[in-house]
């Protein structure tokens, strides 16, 4: 099968879209069950679209050139953030994911600190109209020698202009206006109307 084609098979096996889910804390252990959470829907979208394909040859049908029409994945968030290297390894498999699926981010509750990054990673975002979105700063809890103490500046630095390039790439929100913010206040806090002004979701359900 082709990447070029326009003949779109529906495996009539897969649904129309796999749920997944993000909550609470942002930690390492929520990195490792959402990476098992997608690992396990792509074995079985892989195994099943062979064991189609198998079929239809078997009937007969050529299948030379088309391509399977595949599920979206929709991922339900709610959290208040947590560690900035488990959200960013998120990140990385949202976008990976995002390659060659349409990934929903279904944004409910509250979605705060790393839990911005995460959902700007998906190619449509929603949010229910009571969602309340906060950016800020990312935090240091170094308590140390001075050495120990310039080396956690440095790396919080290089971490939150991580953070920062994100939101200004995928929304609407300049690195201007983020300096401004981030000057005045500790922490800017969000409805899903003004999420929707300043791109961070594409839609109010």
């Amino acid at each position: 099968m082709t990447e070029n084609s326009t003949n779109d098979i529906t495996c009539k096996l897969l649904p129309e879209s796999y749920t997944l889910y993000i909550n609470g804390d942002i930690e390492e252990s929520t990195l490792i069950d959402f990476r098992k959470q997608v690992n396990e829907k792509l074995e079985e979208i892989e195994k099943t679209v062979m064991e189609q394909n198998a079929a239809l040859v078997a009937m007969g049908i050529d299948i030379e050139g088309a391509k399977i029409k595949l599920p979206a994945f929709d991922i339900y968030i709610n959290t208040y953030g947590g560690s900035v290297y488990a959200g960013l390894g998120i990140c990385d498999i949202i976008e990976e994911l995002a390659k060659g699926y349409v990934v929903n981010i279904i944004c409910s509750g509250y979605i705060m600190s790393m839990g911005i990054p995460i959902i700007l990673s998906g190619t449509h975002r929603v949010a229910h109209k009571n969602t309340t979105f906060m950016i800020h700063e990312i935090s240091s809890f170094c308590w140390d020698k001075l050495t120990k103490i310039k080396e956690d500046v440095k790396e919080t630095e290089r971490l939150n202009n991580i953070l920062k390039s994100i939101i200004v790439e995928k929304s609407k929100i300049t690195m201007k206006k983020i300096d401004d913010w981030y000057e005045k206040k500790l922490d800017v806090f969000m409805s899903a109307e003004e999420a929707l002004k300043y791109g961070l979701i594409d839609e109010i359900v």
